[in-house]
């Protein structure tokens, strides 16, 4: 009985603890983020530099946002609003006027602060949107710049908000000039003033979220480490510096990698007077729908195609060298894919069937020609120069996806495609004297990017970008202007690990198995038996010359075949007789 009430009470406190647990579990969080509820129209109160989540019910239509206590030091202020899943309206005026009011999913407005104003009003208008929104006020001083102060192209008078566009490949920035600062006694500075404008600069920051987050409090979070200028200084990457010298322009292009959310903003700093002063934009996220790319992954077709390059792979990586005739074959059609799809693509707009079409139909010419040229010569010098330089492309594409890939010296096509063509040949001038070690080195580089490649495809990283970056860069016309800022998280360092990882296996276990073999395998006719291009042998000879040469085939341009001796004696002629042979010099 005693045991009995023991284990009643332990069950109950293991119960009590799991309960807590999961009651800790479901609302710790929430408590965490103090998130507001809005159950209907009102008034809602912000504090300054203090960010405030709020929940919208369904029913609720507008809100009130209400600041208190503005310190009389204080010249503007940024009142901002970001959600994830709908469009809000935030406006100065109770009724939203075009000139007045912003609509989207981050909103900022700016209000210039009057004499004597110790208190500050927004209207927000949800617009039938129910889920959990982000609320940041932000002030700033006279000393401080004002944000989009000099706007000329978007609606409202001082407008402080980032317009992201979405082009072929990129995605736009864009942003309005600002001013200097001013006291709320005094008139904005003129934006004509050149010496104000140039002592402005513009530093682009970009902070990416962790792999495709699909929850809204992470997409805030998110926003919420991008507002103020220390948070963006301490969490941002720093992307580029802005002049405003009438040369450069106040927007920029940066590569779309579709499927990886990111938060966008930028500092404006002014030095004056010895003083370096700064004021942060209004965030904004850049590839919001992520939702779509979870239910791309189930694509039958990407699997299936993504599973036959992982087998191709691993066979380039660990057995390339080995089937020498077979990767002559894919190196060459790999070769005429890429020169068909960059020459069509540039040339002729087409349906992507036709482009494909001919891809696929000159990916196999170009592998059979390139098969044919090593059975025709047998030199393994110009076949393998092929294969490196295929793996030199590979060499560039890395070389570029690096920030030296960001220069603004590869603005102009003729730099970028003579110093890519350098880069190409990097290989064969290095190792082309080794050439069994050059083809091994290549095939291992190919195949173990090609394994890493398909299985990014399936996970929607950044290391299937290594190549298609500079592969865009050849056919697109403004690629060439756009900044790779690429995120490098979790699942990318694992792939990058694999990769080195199959590199080094796959170099590591041809040299072995290769190792006491002939360096290359005889470069045989498809058409006839094999050698078959070589000299035949006379048939007269000396009888004293045994049937099987003294000296085994070794390799004849590194292939297997019978080296002819330097010093080779005449031959004689010789006639028999009754079965004994009576030798006669030769007829001259």
């Amino acid at each position: 009985m005693l045991f009995h009430n023991k284990l009643l009470m332990s069950s109950a406190m293991l119960w009590f603890y799991l309960s807590s647990i999961f009651l800790g579990l479901t609302f710790v969080p929430a408590i965490a983020q103090n998130i507001t509820h809005i159950f209907e129209d009102g008034t809602t109160t912000v504090t300054i530099d203090e960010p405030l989540y709020i929940y919208i019910h369904k029913g609720v239509k507008s809100q009130i946002l209400k600041v208190n206590d503005i310190n009389e030091a204080e010249s503007f202020l940024i009142c901002e609003v970001h959600s994830v899943r709908g469009n809000l309206t935030l406006s100065l005026t109770e009724v939203p006027f075009e000139d007045e009011a912003v609509r989207g999913r981050n909103l900022g407005v700016v209000t210039i602060l009057k004499p004597e104003q110790d208190t500050a009003e927004w209207f927000l208008y949800t617009n039938n949107f129910t889920g959990i929104a982000l609320i940041y006020v932000k002030a700033y001083t006279q000393n401080d710049p004002l944000p989009g102060g000099c706007n000329q192209e978007f609606n409202l008078e001082n407008d402080a908000n980032i317009k992201v566009r979405y082009p072929k490949l990129l995605t736009n920035v864009d942003f309005q000039w600002s001013n200097g600062g001013f006291s709320r006694l005094m008139l904005p500075p003129s934006c004509e003033d050149v010496v104000m404008q140039t002592s402005l600069h513009y530093h682009v920051f970009v902070y990416f979220m962790n792999e495709v987050q699909t929850d809204d409090m992470s997409a805030l979070q998110a926003v919420k480490k991008m507002l103020s200028v220390d948070d963006i200084l301490e969490t941002g990457r720093y992307v580029k510096l802005i002049h405003n010298n009438n040369i450069e322009k106040s927007d920029l292009n940066l590569v779309s990698y579709p499927c990886v959310s990111a938060v966008v903003n930028l500092v404006v700093t002014q030095s004056r007077n010895d003083i370096l002063t700064s004021a942060a934009y209004v965030p904004t996220v850049i590839n919001p729908d992520l939702l779509q790319c979870e239910e791309n992954k189930n694509d039958a077709l990407t699997i299936i195609i993504s599973c036959f390059t992982i087998l191709l792979g691993f066979l380039l990586c660990f057995f390339g060298h080995r089937y020498f005739k077979t990767e002559l074959f894919i190196f060459g059609a790999i070769a005429g894919f890429l020169i068909a799809h960059i020459t069509v693509s540039a040339l002729w707009t087409h349906s992507l069937t036709v482009v494909l079409s001919t891809d696929i139909i000159s990916a196999f010419v170009a592998g059979v020609l390139w098969l044919l040229v090593w059975t025709s010569l047998g030199i393994p010098v110009i076949s393998v120069l092929m294969v490196s330089l295929v793996a030199g492309y590979l060499v560039s594409c890395i070389l570029f996806f690096t920030p030296f890939g960001n220069l603004k010296y590869w603005e102009n096509d003729f730099n970028y495609g003579m110093t890519f063509a350098s880069g190409t040949m990097l290989l064969p001038v290095v190792f082309l004297a080794y050439t069994k070690l050059l083809n091994i080195i290549c095939c291992a580089l190919v195949g173990s990017y090609a394994i890493v490649f398909s299985i990014d495809i399936l996970t929607y990283g950044i290391i299937r970008y290594i190549f298609l970056n500079s592969f865009h860069h050849m056919i697109y016309a403004n690629f060439n202007k756009a900044l790779a800022v690429t995120p490098f998280q979790k699942n990318d360092m694992i792939l990058a690990g694999l990769w080195v990882g199959f590199f080094v296996a796959g170099v590591i276990f041809q040299l072995f198995s290769e190792k006491g073999r002939a360096p290359f395998p005889p470069a045989s006719n498809i058409f006839c038996c094999q050698n078959g291009n070589e000299p035949r042998r006379p048939i007269v000879g000396n009888e004293r010359e045994p049937l099987l040469p003294d000296n085994p085939p070794v390799g004849r341009y590194g292939t297997l075949g019978r080296v002819v001796p330097p010093t080779h004696q005449p031959y004689q002629s010789y006639t028999v007789i009754t079965g004994f042979a009576s030798s006669a010099p030769a007829p001259k």
